[in-house]
């Protein structure tokens, strides 16, 4: 996959690379098989992290980093993501 390998340009000690993406997103179920492909091929390891709204991207980030992912892919903007609903007032 182009993506992984633009990463791996940019930076070719990345061997974890953490994937943030939308579960229902057509990414998902399309690109992501390819993804774990290119990334068993060379060699690297996908860490993946469900994002279903904006607020989880720290979280996600934070979880990554603990996994010692040293690379970052995003299936779509943060900012195409679903703010989390409002909670009614009590």
């Amino acid at each position: 996959m182009k993506r992984l390998q633009i990463l791996e340009e940019l930076s070719p000690s990345i061997r974890i690379v953490a994937v943030l993406l939308e579960p229902d997103a057509p990414f998902t179920t399309v690109a992501l098989p390819e993804l774990k492909s290119a990334a068993d091929a060379r060699g690297d390891r996908l860490e993946i992290y469900e994002m279903r709204t904006a607020d989880r991207l720290a979280t996600s980030v934070e979880a990554a980093a603990k996994a010692g992912a040293t690379g970052l892919m995003m299936s779509r903007p943060v900012s195409r993501l679903q703010p989390r609903p409002a909670r009614p007032a009590s």
